[in-house]
Parts: structure tokens; C-alpha cells; sequence
């Protein structure tokens, strides 16, 4: 049989095709095309064989066809993904003088990441974790994230700043340089501090679009999740209520005039209730910063006097202003008093609308074509008539929109029925056999893991769950100090080593009788407080701290965003299932 034979015979097989072999391999479909007709024959020892081969075994490996594939090409389906791959190179190339042996050369790559040039930098300047947090101070924990890539500082530039200054100062030896200039690839006479820190802060290759973005919001509820304080203090700012009764106000000058009207009655009045809208830009909140107090400390006062907080957002807002709405307002979202929606119909680049309404008492309204705000009149209500009238309004858009952002724990559980991605610091209640949970003799456990197999077991017929998680390190495990998942009503339970052990080898058992399921083993949790559980149509953000809270997003944006977050976790630590087995069982016995 001939190269495009045999490889035509290994897709048929396995039941793929040109796309997904190009995906997995990182290959061009049309490259793939062009060798299984023939009309291309790739070297044994170049790079498009190097991608071809490891296409099809990644593919193989995803759909659970490595027995498949072994069959054809007389490899080991339980021997490491080098071995499986070399079977593969040997079958495709036997018959084929000088090439069925030669092996593609490894590269001695630069470091691509920033973790690995951050890495690289600190082994070169001799500074360990622990130093590197002294000089800068900050949490070792931290330096250690940066270290393995698992965290970012995209979004701190100080941070990134300080990390680089400190490096620099310690990397001028002429040895020190001459190593710094191959990592670098450029001549020691070019490098200066600011070149150096330009290479070590290129987060170009790390990420992408959104995923700052989720990693500043996820900073923010981590943080949080420490706090002592439920709501922030009051501002110290005076705040005079005008006791005027004007019906109309003029520019963003009078609607700062009318919203402290507004808010402070609701408070003074013993309001219930405020429902507030608006999709015009928001700079005659925040270009004042002395009325911007004010807007904090009434906004504050509402809560603190169990005024329940209605707010509808505009889907046109980018998801960077909506994760920085969220952070600003997180201590008010974590009180459990406001609820926030987004409208789901699009509002167009034309006009501009805002409702603010305490019903019963008073409401300012105000419709604009965009841009012209500033100059605008906004109404004033207090008659009851029209306030019913805005009323009805404000619960038409209330149909059309859906929840941005829950904060209280779930009243109800989400349909399992969709795939899952989970990031969390511990391994996954879900994962554990029956007779380890009931050996911790904890009914809620019991009840907890019962619910979440069936998750599992639901998802994984049909869709997919796939979990990034660290391994407790070693002196936890054989001491019996690692942690068992953090459950409502549970306590804090803790592993023995023989448990520990026993979960992970029921996992390594997951891993070769489902396909569907995948773990990826990071070196350290992104987050040490918070759990992710991303859905179809859904985002989960749980605290392991205590006492818990639950937040949820269903907003398109936001599903994407931390999608396009996951992913990338994903594929900078993803493993194939064979050697992720081997070396899951090697911990076992190590322990």
C-alpha cells in the first residue's frame, strides 16, 4: 500500500475527516486533502508529518479509537502517546527507504509564554518564588501562578512593571546577560531594561479579547471572597436632598440634581423598591467624581434600608463595561438586594431611553436621540397616574430581558443536559465511586454526590464534561490534610491518603471507559477560592470559602467570554489520556 493509502485506511477507520485530523494536527485542511489524494507526500522527519501524526492520534485519543488505530498500525493502546505515535510513523512509512526511521529533531524553542519567560527570567536571576513576593510584595501563591502561566497580568501593569524592574536589576552579570541574550535571541549590546521588559510583558501569545477581562472579574470575587465586610463604608461625602418639586430637569447637570432627589426620598420615604434602566452613556454618572460619591453612598443607603434593587442593562454594552458595572458594584450585587437583567432585544445606535422608578413615589424618565443627552430634558413624576403608567413600561421590558447576575445560592439546579466545563481547586465530588463517599459517614455528602452523579453520568452519554483541576500536593496527601470539595452543609471534610488515592484511581478508570470525559491537570488552581462551571448557556461562579455564595451569569457575552477563558486553560494544559493515566497512577504509588 502506498503513504495515501494507508492513511486514507486509518480515517476510514476511525471515522474521520479532513477538518478534524487539521484541527487536532494544526494542520491546513487543504494540506490534509492534497496528501490523502497523493498529490502530496510529506517527509518523515518534517513538520507536516510531525502535525499529521499527532492530528490522528489526538483525534484517536478524543474519540477513544486508540484500540482502533493500534490494531492497524501494531501499537500498544495502552503505551504512551510517544510510543503510539511512533507505531503510527513506523506504519506509514514502512516500505518507504530512509524514511520509516528518521525522527523530526526536537527544537530548542525560546520561551513563548509569559510563565515561561517568567520562568526562565527568575531560574537566570536565581530568585525564588518566596524573594520575588518579598521584593515586590505580594503573595508567594501569586508569583507561583504567574510562574506556571495559570495567571496572568494582563490587566495590572504595575504588576507587570514591578515583576520586570526587579528581574533587571538582578541579571547584570556578563554570564547572566550573554544567557539573557539567547532567550531574548537579540545581541546583549541591544537589550536595556525596557526592551527586557517589553519581551517578559508581551502577552500577545497568552491571551486574547476576553480573557483578561474574565480574569480581572474572577480577581475581583476571589478577593471578595476574604472580605470581612459585607457592604463597603459609606463615603464621606454631604449629600443635600433638594426639597425642590420640579417636573423637569435639564442636561446631566439637572439629572445628577433629580437622581439625589430621587434616592434620597426613596431612603427618607421608606421606599420598597427601585427599577432602573437606562442605555445612554454613562459618563454624567462617572465624569463627576464628586457626584459619583454621592451615587455610591445613596446607592448604598438603599440597600443598607433593604430597598430591593431592580436593574435592567442594555445588551449593547460591551462586556468589559459590564464586568467593570459588576466589579464596582460587587459588595451590593453580594448583599442580595439588587437584581440585575439584561434585555435581550437589541436597542439600536439612534435614541436613548431612561427609566428610574420608585413605584409609588416617583420616577425620572427621558428619551433622547443619541448624543444629545446632555442638552436633554428628563421628566420628573409623582402623580400616580403616570407613575403607573411608567410602570407598566419598565415590566414590558422586564419581559423581554433575563438575569445578568444571581448572587444568592440556586433555587432551582440547572439542566444537566449540556456539556460542562468545571475549573476548580479540588477534585470533583462527582468523580468519586460509592463506597468512598459513604466512607466519610456524611449524609449531605451522600445527598450532594448523588445529584452530581447523575450530572455526570447524564452529561456524559451525550455531551461532554471536561475538568481543570490541581492535584493536592504530595506532603497534604500522605499527611491527610487535603481537602475534600466544599459543599453546602457539610463542614470541612479531609482525605486520607488511601482515600485520596482511591478517587484518583477511580478517575484513571473514568478516563478509559468514557470518552466524553476529560481531565487536565494544572500545576496550581487559577483561583484558590472560587469554583467555574460553565454551561451551554450558563456561568457558575462558586466561593469555597464560608459561608458560600453563588454567582450565576446567563448573558451571551459573559457564556462567551468565559468560554473563550476556559479554552485557553484547556489547551495550555492539555495531555493525552494515556500518558495523563500513566502518570496519575504513578502518583498513586508514589503516595
Amino acid at each position: 500500500m502506498q503513504f495515501n493509502e494507508k492513511l486514507n485506511l486509518i480515517m476510514k477507520e476511525l471515522d474521520a475527516n479532513n477538518a478534524v485530523i487539521a484541527r487536532y494536527g494544526g494542520l491546513d485542511r487543504t494540506n490534509v486533502s492534497r496528501i490523502r489524494s497523493g498529490g502530496r507526500f510529506p517527509k518523515a522527519s518534517g513538520k507536516a508529518a510531525e502535525k499529521l501524526i499527532n492530528g490522528i492520534y489526538l483525534f484517536a485519543d478524543n474519540k477513544n479509537g486508540l484500540e482502533t488505530l493500534c490494531r492497524i498500525t501494531g501499537g500498544n493502546p495502552d503505551g504512551s502517546a510517544d510510543e503510539i505515535k511512533d507505531s503510527i510513523r513506523a506504519w506509514l512509512y514502512d516500505g518507504i527507504q530512509g524514511e520509516s526511521e528518521r525522527r523530526p529533531g526536537k527544537r530548542n524553542d525560546i520561551p513563548a509564554s509569559f510563565g515561561e519567560r517568567l520562568d526562565a527570567s527568575m531560574t537566570l536571576a536565581d530568585i525564588s518564588n518566596a524573594r520575588m513576593s518579598q521584593l515586590i510584595n505580594v503573595d508567594s501563591s501569586l508569583i507561583s501562578r504567574y510562574r506556571c502561566g495559570i495567571r496572568i497580568p494582563r490587566s495590572n501593569p504595575e504588576m507587570a512593571s514591578r515583576l520586570s524592574e526587579t528581574l533587571w536589576q538582578r541579571m547584570q552579570s556578563p554570564e547572566q546577560m550573554e544567557s539573557l541574550s539567547k532567550l531574548m535571541q537579540m545581541k546583549k549590546e541591544d537589550i536595556d531594561a525596557d526592551l527586557f521588559g517589553r519581551w517578559l510583558c508581551d502577552f500577545g501569545v497568552d491571551q486574547e479579547g476576553n480573557t483578561a477581562t474574565v480574569e480581572k472579574l474572577m480577581a475581583a470575587f476571589d478577593s471578595y471572597s476574604m472580605a470581612q465586610e459585607t457592604l463597603p463604608e459609606l463615603p464621606d461625602v454631604e449629600i443635600e436632598i433638594p426639597a425642590d418639586e420640579k417636573d423637569m430637569y435639564i442636561g446631566a447637570t439637572g439629572l445628577r440634581e433629580a437622581v439625589v432627589r430621587f434616592l434620597g426620598n426613596a431612603v427618607s420615604s421608606g421606599a420598597n423598591e427601585l427599577w432602573l434602566y437606562s442605555d445612554e452613556n454613562m459618563q454624567w454618572m462617572t465624569g463627576d467624581p464628586e457626584f459619583h460619591m454621592k451615587w455610591v453612598a445613596l446607592m448604598t443607603s438603599c440597600v443598607r434600608n433593604n430597598i430591593k434593587i431592580r436593574i435592567i442593562h442594555n445588551i449593547d454594552r460591551g462586556f468589559d463595561e459590564m464586568s467593570d458595572a459588576i466589579i464596582s458594584w460587587l459588595p451590593l450585587y453580594m448583599s442580595g438586594m439588587i437584581e440585575a437583567y439584561y434585555c435581550r432585544k437589541h436597542g439600536g445606535s439612534r435614541f436613548s431611553h431612561s427609566l428610574y422608578i420608585c413605584p409609588g413615589h416617583a420616577c425620572i424618565e427621558a428619551f433622547h436621540v443619541a448624543g444629545t443627552e446632555s442638552e436633554g430634558i428628563y421628566h420628573y413624576y409623582t402623580e400616580e397616574a403616570l407613575l403607573d403608567i411608567v410602570g407598566k413600561s419598565y415590566e414590558k421590558l422586564l419581559s423581554f430581558s433575563a438575569s445578568l447576575v444571581s448572587v444568592t445560592e440556586p433555587k432551582f439546579r440547572k439542566s444537566p443536559w449540556s456539556g460542562l466545563v468545571a475549573i476548580q481547586n479540588t477534585l470533583s465530588v462527582a468523580t468519586m465511586p460509592e463506597e468512598l463517599v459513604r466512607s466519610f459517614d456524611s449524609k449531605r455528602l451522600i445527598e450532594e454526590w448523588e445529584y452530581r452523579r447523575d450530572t455526570l453520568m447524564g452529561n456524559l452519554k451525550e455531551y461532554y464534561v471536561y475538568e481543570c483541576l490541581p492535584l493536592a500536593d504530595d506532603e497534604a496527601i500522605v499527611s491527610g490534610n487535603a481537602t475534600v470539595e466544599s459543599l453546602p452543609g457539610t463542614g470541612k471534610l479531609y482525605y486520607t491518603k488511601e482515600q485520596y488515592a482511591q478517587h484518583v484511581r477511580h478517575i484513571v478508570q473514568m478516563l478509559k471507559e468514557y470518552p466524553n470525559y476529560r481531565l487536565y491537570l494544572l500545576p496550581d488552581t487559577p483561583f484558590h477560592n472560587m469554583k467555574i462551571v460553565l454551561g451551554s448557556d450558563f456561568v457558575t461562579v462558586t466561593s469555597s470559602t464560608r459561608p458560600q455564595f453563588f454567582i450565576s451569569f446567563t448573558h451571551p457575552l459573559m457564556c462567551a467570554a468565559f468560554k473563550e477563558y476556559t479554552d485557553n486553560l484547556r489547551n495550555n494544559h492539555k495531555t493525552d489520556r494515556n500518558t495523563l493515566r500513566k502518570l496519575l497512577m504513578d502518583k498513586v504509588e508514589l503516595w
